[in-house]
């Protein structure tokens, strides 16, 4: 399959979509607001199966982001679909969440974190679209209370 690059539809957002030989298509597509980027991703299944088992792994680089870029383990959060990591020398985090969730990790040598959504059974001619947002705050986000956490998920 040839590369496809993701198209810009204004300043801040930008889109990508792959159709499959089989019928089946799939896309994203990210916006960015104040302190929220907007992550919204589908799956269409144009097969005559239905589709079962459909994960997706989604990657935040942390890499160009001033206090997060270093390649060492960081304070984290973990609480069903959410993740937050905070920055090294500041009260600054940075929160995703997809719902379903497959699980939710971090990965200190990329930099990275991950919230890996897990698609319902897709039958014929359905579409399943997750929203997230990844947001950004300098709240401090205790283990045992993480209800602060500026990060919603929808699915529709």
């Amino acid at each position: 399959m040839e590369p496809i690059e993701w198209e810009v539809v204004r300043d801040n957002e930008l889109r990508f979509q792959r159709d499959l030989p089989n019928g089946i298509r799939f896309g994203s597509e990210v916006s960015s607001e104040d302190n929220v980027v907007r992550m919204e991703m589908w799956l269409h299944n144009g097969t005559e199966q239905a589709l079962t088992g459909m994960r997706s792994q989604v990657c935040v680089m942390l890499k160009g982001l001033i206090g997060f870029n270093s390649k060492r383990r960081r304070e984290s959060v973990v609480r069903g679909p959410l993740i937050a990591i905070k920055a090294d020398h500041h009260n600054r985090w940075v929160i995703t969440g997809w719902e379903p969730n497959h699980r939710a990790w971090a990965n200190p040598p990329v930099p990275c974190i991950h919230s890996d959504p897990i698609f319902p059974i897709a039958t014929r001619a359905k579409r399943f679209v997750f929203v997230v947002r990844c947001g950004f705050t300098k709240e401090t986000i205790s283990r045992t209370r993480f209800c602060s956490v500026n990060c919603e998920s929808a699915s529709r």
